[in-house]
C-alpha cells in the first residue's frame, strides 16, 4: 500500500497528491504497484513509510507513466443539443482494491525485541530499509525507526503498531545525501499473490491503500488516484463507491456557452461535486472515472521517438532542449533535475 511522510517537525513535508498504479498478474501470482507521491516543503529531511503484506522486490519507475493514465483515463464532457422537427430540444471483477483503516485490536504483550531488518539498499535516489515487527511485539518497528533517525510524528504509533500486529513488513525510505528534491521518482513495489488469490476475488483486497497513515502529512483535500490494470474491474471492498448525476456538471460555465469549452473547467467541477457528494460520509468514498480497456494506453508511455544519437550531437542546450521537446518527452520532475544539474542558465 502507499504510506505516509514521516518528516522533521520543524520543517514539515505536507504530502499534496498521490497516485498509485496497480498491476495484477493472477496467472504469475504477482503484483506491481508504483507509487507517486507529490509534496510541499523541503524534501530532504522527510522519510516515508509504506506497509506491505509480504516483503517486496524494490526499484524505481517513471513519472510518464502517470502522465499518460491521467490524460487517457480523465473524464471528458461534451454538450449535444438535439432538436426535434418542431425544433424543441429532446432532453446514460478481479483487482478488489482495499483501502486499510486504524481500528483498534488487541496486542500481546510486547517481549521487548528488536525489529528485524530483511533488506536494505539504494533505488534511484532513496535508500530504502524493509523492515518486519518482532515476534508479538508490533511497537518494535516504530522503535527501529526512532532509533534510527526517522522522524516521526507521534500519532503514527497507534497506526504503525496497527499494520505490525497484521503481520505487514515495512519499506522505509528516505533520501540518499548525494540526491536532491528534483530527483524523486516513483517507487515500484513488486510482491507475490497469496497462493488462493483467485478462490474469493469478491473478497480478497489485493491492492491495498493505507489512507489513514498517507492524512498524517496529507494537505487538506488530498487527492488519492487509483489504477488498477487486470483482467477486469477493480472496486473499493470497504470504502464507499460513488457516481455523479452528470446533469449537474456545470454546463453552462464549462460547456462554452461564454466562451471556449474547457475540459479543465469540467474537471474541476467534478472534483467539487464528488467531494460535496462524500461529505456526509467523511470522504471514505471512491469514484471511478474509467473502466475499460487498458489499450488506450498504448503508444503512451514509451518514448520511443527519442533519437539519443541525435541529442548527443547537439552542441548548444538549446538545440538539445528542441530535440526533446520534438521528441514529444513530458515535462516530469526527473528531466528538469538533470537539466538543472548539467545545463548552465547562461547556456539560453
Amino acid at each position: 500500500g502507499c504510506g505516509g511522510f514521516f518528516c522533521s517537525r520543524n520543517q514539515p513535508v505536507v504530502q499534496a497528491g498521490e497516485s498509485i498504479a496497480f498491476g495484477v498478474d493472477l496467472a504469475a501470482r504477482r503484483a506491481t504497484m508504483h507509487v507517486q507521491i507529490l509534496y510541499s516543503g523541503p524534501s530532504e529531511e522527510f522519510s516515508w513509510l509504506l506497509p506491505m503484506p509480504v516483503q517486496p522486490n524494490v526499484s524505481v519507475g517513471s513519472d510518464v507513466l502517470f502522465t499518460a493514465l491521467f490524460e487517457v483515463s480523465r473524464p471528458t464532457f461534451e454538450l449535444t443539443i438535439e432538436r426535434d422537427a418542431n425544433g424543441t430540444c429532446s432532453d446514460s471483477q478481479i483487482a478488489c482494491m482495499a483501502m486499510a483503516e486504524s481500528e483498534d485490536m488487541d496486542m500481546d504483550d510486547a517481549d521487548g525485541g528488536e525489529a528485524e531488518v530483511l533488506e536494505e539498499g539504494t533505488v534511484g535516489p532513496f535508500d530504502f530499509v524493509v523492515v518486519r515487527a518482532a515476534d508479538k511485539d508490533p511497537e518494535s518497528v516504530f522503535r527501529w525507526l526512532e532509533e534510527n533517525n526517522y522522524d516521526q510524528p507521534d500519532e503514527s504509533g497507534p497506526l504503525i503498531n496497527y499494520y505490525a500486529g497484521m503481520d505487514m513488513v515495512f519499506v522505509a525510505l528516505r533520501l540518499s545525501k548525494e540526491s536532491t528534491a528534483g530527483e524523486i521518482r516513483p517507487i515500484v513495489l513488486e510482491y507475490d499473490l497469496p497462493a488462493d488469490a483467485d478462490a474469493d476475488l469478491l473478497k480478497m483486497p489485493l491492492a491495498c491503500v493505507p489512507i489513514q497513515l498517507s492524512s498524517i502529512a496529507a494537505s487538506d483535500n488530498m487527492p488519492v488516484q487509483v489504477y488498477v490494470l487486470g483482467p477486469s474491474r477493480a472496486f473499493p471492498l470497504n470504502f464507499f463507491e460513488v457516481k455523479l448525476d452528470d446533469t449537474l456538471a456545470d454546463w453552462v460555465n464549462c460547456g462554452g456557452f461564454f466562451g471556449v469549452a474547457s475540459q479543465d473547467c469540467f474537471l474541476n467541477d467534478l472534483r467539487a461535486r464528488f467531494a460535496s457528494a462524500v461529505a456526509d460520509v467523511e470522504n471514505h468514498a471512491f469514484m471511478t472515472e474509467y473502466a475499460g480497456s487498458s489499450g488506450i494506453l498504448a503508444g503512451q508511455v514509451e518514448l520511443d521517438q527519442v533519437d539519443t544519437a541525435s541529442l548527443r550531437a547537439k552542441t548548444s542546450a538549446l538545440a538539445y532542449l528542441e530535440e526533446l521537446a520534438a521528441a514529444e518527452v513530458p515535462d516530469i520532475p526527473l528531466l528538469q533535475s538533470i537539466v538543472d544539474k548539467y545545463v548552465a542558465r547562461q547556456s539560453f
